[in-house]
């Protein structure tokens, strides 16, 4: 003993065979550890001091935890994506105007096409695009597509939007 710490519990020799049959690799501190001359502490006159370790990969771990189905699937996040065939701003109004009513909802960035924003909103997992383009503002209505069943799509009175939104989701 060192004085400084106390030493490590020994590991018996049942708790080694149990942690072998795991899968565990463990690693212990030599019973008297050899004196090395290289060692700066040691010049310092600094004591040895006895020490334990523990190591596990994870990687490897949270592969196992899939493969024995540990964790739960993730439900889908987001509920609607905002598909914006305009100039983005309309996009940015109604997404913000879901997100103050609880919904969970995203939007695509960088004026893309309608052909891209939609791809992006399949990608997304979200249940719902709402389709705003120039006939949509002007005539005062969004488009609702359903993207995970066989809903199709209808076009609903902006004002309607919200209470229709809620009754699809919930």
């Amino acid at each position: 003993s060192s004085g400084i710490l106390p030493d490590p519990p020994r590991l018996s020799a049942k708790m080694l065979k149990t942690i072998g049959q795991s899968g565990v690799k463990v690693a212990l501190p030599p019973k008297s550890p050899a004196p090395s001359s290289s060692s700066s502490k040691r010049k310092k006159g600094a004591p040895d001091t006895p020490g334990g370790g523990f190591a596990l990969g994870l990687d490897r771990t949270l592969m196992a935890c899939d493969a024995e189905k540990s964790f739960p699937e993730p439900k889908h996040l987001l509920e609607i994506f905002v598909v914006d065939a305009t100039d983005g701003s309309h996009a940015l109004v109604v997404a913000d105007q879901l997100r103050q009513e609880g919904f969970k909802v995203d939007r695509a960035f960088d004026n893309r096409s309608m052909k891209a924003q939609m791809k992006a909103a399949d990608k997304s997992g979200a249940k719902i695009a709402v389709i705003i383009g120039d006939d949509e503002v002007r005539s005062g209505v969004v488009t609702i597509r359903d993207l995970r069943g066989e809903d199709g799509q209808e076009e609903i009175a902006s004002e309607l939007m919200i209470a229709d939104l809620r009754k699809r989701l919930r």
